[in-house]
């Protein structure tokens, strides 16, 4: 299968740009035959803790995590909460908000969100019987709590994903993060960015 199309901003570390550890040299070098690539897994919510019937977190070439993240946003209500924040900070909610105006001023900053390796962010609607989230994970993969299984499948199948059980992701080996800066200089920066959002979505 063919690897994953990561953002510029990602890829596994060079053993001399870590701190020594054990087994060090042993994790990267699994990683040359991780299996990173397009797909998704699946796990059924056997609990009665949180209102969703399923997880799943999916892995998608970066040119492409935009536009899917644009359609599951077809699986939620009409008014959602944005998140987003740092990678190394708690994330900040927005109050709920009609999710086509949030996705409307998110449109202009999608290079951004979907390369920039110190952002996170999603939408979510939670009440006390529906949970939906899509949560774009720092290393650009996609983590979904969701209800509908038709629906959801679907999307998979549009998007030509399929299952696969053991499936591996990017985070799950030592990381090299660089500023989306570096390789697009005119690139709004990490601070300036969340400064935007906050100014955006929180009054």
């Amino acid at each position: 299968m063919r690897p994953l199309e990561l953002p510029m901003t990602i890829r596994t570390a060079r053993i001399d740009e870590l701190p020594y550890s054990d087994g060090l040299a042993e994790k990267i070098q699994k990683r040359a035959s991780a299996k990173i690539v397009e797909g998704y897994t699946f796990q059924e919510n056997h609990t009665n803790e949180l209102p969703f019937k399923f997880y799943s977190e999916i892995n998608i070439d970066n040119s492409k995590l935009w536009t899917l993240f644009k359609v599951l946003l077809f699986t939620f209500p009409d008014t959602v909460s944005f998140i987003f924040g740092h990678s190394d900070e708690d994330p900040t909610y927005s109050e709920y908000l009609d999710k086509f105006e949030i996705l409307n001023k998110l449109t202009k900053l999608e290079s951004e969100l979907t390369q920039d390796g110190f952002i996170e962010f999603g939408i979510i609607y939670h009440d006390e019987n529906l949970l939906i989230e899509t949560f774009v994970d720092k290393t650009k993969y996609i983590k979904y709590w969701g209800t509908d299984y038709e629906a959801f499948n679907n999307i998979m199948l549009e998007f030509s994903l399929i299952k696969i059980d053991d499936l591996n992701f990017i985070d799950e080996f030592p990381l090299a993060t660089e500023s989306l800066t570096t390789f697009i200089p005119d690139a709004i920066s990490t601070f300036d960015l969340i400064e935007q959002l906050k100014n955006e979505f929180i009054k």
